[in-house]
């Protein structure tokens, strides 16, 4: 069996700290998923990308495993908001299986069984070709989980991890008897922030500060940023993560609380969105899908900012439109693929081939473009007229 497996978030896009950093262990985790699976006899690709915005980062993981064409795509990561245990995400009835199975070999470790969970809005879930999960093991600013972790190791959780998605068990023998220490012999090469006696971590803060207004700043950054948060009212790690992105690229205090500043921001992006330029259709879905495009591939406007996801065309969309890459048969860009297959009136599969190149040709010829089948400048222009 083929699986591709990714640790979460990067140097440049951190997850959440609490008493352990998410980055660090996710990536020990990782490792030993890798180390089980290929003890099984099974091929890994590793999706886990270098340093890289988020937007980045999430596409290029589900990208290496597309083009991989795995059997499963597992993306590990640790839990915070103050909770406790285990629980493992899905979108596809396959996926629901490998997730339940991971869940309870993680669970019988001793950490809280939170259950799986059904989540259609986040981007590895619903872009990966093949069945896909997304791993919670515990929560990290959770004393009692982390104390867990610390006993357990990241070596038997990437076990737990690695048997579940195969479904059965791997080579008893090949743990040690050795007694794991309480902190990770790895994370002393690379120190992990620790807070002493801390009252309540950032997301824990930033969930009390933010209080009611909650689903309220989650629609609204969904509606700037492009981003697919969850509108449940729950800030967790995501409203955390992308609230502090909001304050980082608007020159706001980067502090993950929500405060007048930030909302006040917000507003005056949605109230004052593109320009409709003069006889350019508005309200357009291409001019929408472009515009989530970009975003999603952290393609800036003119000015350095996220496009405002409002289905207007204007000159600010024109200017990260046009910094698109090339796509077309000799192209491979599966993520872009999809959005311009579906512009054009292909099969939406995410591969450019004769098809895809056929369609192309006849847009291009329609909308007054050189018809050579390849998807560049012009082309992309011409999708938001």
């Amino acid at each position: 069996m083929k699986i591709g497996h990714r640790g979460g978030h990067n140097e440049q896009a951190q997850g959440a700290n609490g008493f352990v950093n998410e980055v660090v262990v996710d990536r020990l985790i990782d490792a030993a998923v890798d180390k089980y699976l290929k003890i099984d006899g099974n091929s890994t690709v590793n999706c886990t990308p270098g340093r890289c915005e988020s937007r980045v980062d999430l596409a290029y993981g589900v990208d290496k495993a597309n083009n991989a064409k795995v059997d499963i795509f597992d993306s590990n990561h640790v839990n915070a908001g103050g909770g406790f245990g285990c629980e493992v995400c899905y979108v596809s009835t396959k996926g629901k299986v490998i997730a339940e199975r991971v869940c309870a070999r993680i669970v019988a470790l001793g950490f809280n069984d939170r259950g799986v969970k059904e989540r259609t809005g986040l981007y590895e879930l619903n872009n990966a070709d093949a069945p896909a999960i997304i791993v919670e093991p515990f929560f990290l600013d959770t004393k009692s989980d982390v104390d867990i972790y610390n006993r357990v190791g990241a070596d038997r959780i990437g076990k737990a991890i690695a048997e579940g998605l195969v479904g059965h068990n791997i080579g008893e023998n090949t743990i040690t008897a050795t007694p794991i220490s309480t902190t990770p012999a790895p994370i002393i090469a690379q120190p992990i922030p620790v807070y002493v006696a801390p009252v309540q971590s950032p997301i824990e803060k930033g969930k009390a500060f933010v209080g009611s207004k909650c689903l309220q700043l989650q629609q609204k950054l969904n509606k700037v940023m492009g981003t697919n948060i969850a509108c449940d009212g729950d800030f967790g790690n995501a409203s955390y993560s992308f609230l502090l992105e909001f304050q980082r690229k608007y020159n706001l205090a980067q502090d993950g609380l929500a405060g007048s500043a930030t909302f006040n921001k917000l507003d005056v992006l949605i109230s004052t969105m593109n320009t409709p330029v003069a006889a350019k259709s508005t309200g357009n879905t291409n001019v929408l899908a472009m515009q989530k495009l970009c975003n999603q591939l952290g393609i800036r406007d003119k000015n350095g900012n996220a496009l405002i996801c409002d289905s207007y065309n204007g000159s600010l969309t024109e200017s990260a439109v046009i910094k698109l890459p090339l796509c077309g048969i000799k192209y491979t860009q599966p993520v872009i693929t999809r959005v311009v297959q579906k512009i054009i009136g292909a099969s939406v599969d995410g591969v450019f081939w004769t098809g895809a190149e056929s369609k192309m040709k006849a847009w291009q010829k329609s909308h007054g473009c050189v018809a050579d089948g390849i998807c560049g400048r012009e082309s992309y222009l011409s999708f938001l007229k």
